[in-house]
């Protein structure tokens, strides 16, 4: 039986995200429990085939709240043939059709980035508070300057993420959170909100922020309007703390 997906076609209907659901199950895989991992494997087996995507092509990196990024292709399958580390780093990008870039999420905010219209490009970006900033210019510029793209042709899609009015920390521990951010980044003060009580953190105001900054029309952007902490269908690690987590992927289907 197929179960709730979240899904986003692109305007030419070339790039597919996906977004599995709490139906599906957890989709983290930790190293740490062998049952667990099993069951989640499982899981993301049961999502690829609902979503018609083979699971061989898909790739799924583990976040490391970095601005590393990695280039996915078909040889990138031949090594980890050979290779069982995962992929770590908080970008994927691909020229290829028929292979989706994957990560798992709770509550930090998925971004994909494609140009559908002339090279066929798709990069997933895993975007936390800690790495918002860093991640996400560095991989515009590498898709302006690896494949002399410009912004105004980039397109955008935010997936499901935890929205301001739930990012919030009591005032305790929100003004450490506060310090910590302004550390990362002065940017941030624009996207923190300060009550008598409480802070909010805005991922996706300061997101949206860096990609104009990039000259990407704000036509080019498209959002999957979920809170992940409201959410019923979908895991929060702001909400619960248990762990458990989405998988999103992103690809150009094959012809």
């Amino acid at each position: 039986m197929r179960k709730l997906v979240i899904s986003f076609f692109s305007p030419l209907e070339k790039v597919k995200v996906y977004f599995s659901t709490c139906y599906h199950g957890n989709m983290a895989i930790r190293n740490v429990e062998p049952e667990e991992d099993l069951k989640a494997i499982n899981n993301r087996l049961s999502f690829f085939n609902d979503v018609g995507v083979f699971a061989d092509d898909v790739f799924v990196m583990k976040p490391v709240f970095s601005d590393k990024i990695k280039l996915i292709s078909h040889r990138t399958q031949e090594f980890l043939k050979d290779n069982n580390d995962p992929i770590e780093a908080d970008a994927l990008v691909t020229y290829y059709r028929g292979i989706f870039l994957g990560c798992c999420f709770s509550d930090c905010l998925p971004v994909v980035i494609y140009e559908e219209k002339y090279q066929e490009i798709v990069a997933l970006v895993h975007a936390g508070r800690k790495n918002l900033t860093k991640i996400l210019p560095k991989t515009i510029e590498f898709l302006e300057n690896e494949f002399n793209l410009s912004g105004k042709n980039l397109e955008v899609v935010f997936g499901p993420y935890i929205h301001k009015e739930s990012y919030v920390f009591d005032k305790g521990i929100g003004e450490s959170v506060v310090q910590e951010q302004l550390r990362i980044d002065p940017l941030w003060r624009k996207y923190i909100f300060q009550n008598k009580e409480k802070i909010h953190l805005d991922l996706g105001g300061c997101a949206e922020h860096i990609i104009h900054s990039y000259q990407i029309p704000s036509e080019n952007i498209f959002k999957i309007d979920i809170d992940t902490h409201k959410s019923r269908h979908l895991y929060s690690y702001h909400s619960k703390q248990d762990g458990k987590m989405f998988l999103g992927i992103a690809g150009i289907g094959r012809r």
